[in-house]
């Protein structure tokens, strides 16, 4: 009740939005959520949509936008906010020039545009990126707010600890936690 995300355009740089998500498309305005915008950009090079190809930037921009409708689906923390989906990769580790590219010009597209106040990503890499931190710095200096996922601990990268570019002061790392009976 105290936070719909009412005047807010949050801008999630992902792997895109599935144009059969119809909360995400053509219902995006329904029920306690109207009178907002859905953008759908792509900043990957060689991209020629912003279509999602794996389901995670589906599944983070639901999270943060999903409408509070009237199709008994989930909603999102912020279900009257407007969004803007960048397509940025290919799938959840910025692992190549490409995705290094497209995440810096989302972040610096973001940073440009003053109607966007939060950047969320949850994407990330082992190690860092001059390139990220420059566009994510230029982002922090137009005064926005940005979110990025702090890391999935598995097996294979339980001695990480954080990953990048949750690790920038400039950002607010993120994580989920698993409700189990041992620590």
């Amino acid at each position: 009740k105290l936070s719909s995300g009412a005047g807010i355009k949050i801008m999630v740089i992902d792997t895109g939005v599935s144009p059969d998500q119809d909360n995400l498309n053509s219902q995006f305005n329904q029920g306690f959520s109207s009178g907002r915008s859905i953008q759908k950009i792509f900043t990957l090079p060689d991209a020629t949509s912003a279509d999602d190809e794996c389901g995670h930037g589906t599944a983070m921009s639901s999270t943060a936008t999903a409408p509070r409708g009237i199709d008994g689906n989930s909603i999102g923390v912020a279900y009257n906010s407007s969004l803007v989906i960048c397509k940025a990769v290919t799938d959840v580790i910025i692992d190549d020039g490409k995705e290094v590219k497209g995440v810096s010009d989302a972040y610096t597209y973001a940073a440009d545009d003053p109607t966007i106040k939060i950047i969320s990503m949850s994407l990330g890499r082992i190690t860092s990126s001059s390139q990220i931190k420059d566009a994510i710095q230029y982002a922090y200096d137009n005064d926005k707010l940005m979110f990025c996922a702090g890391g999935t601990s598995t097996v294979f990268t339980t001695w990480l600890g954080v990953i990048f570019p949750a690790t920038l002061s400039t950002v607010q790392a993120v994580t989920g936690i698993k409700n189990t009976n041992s620590l």
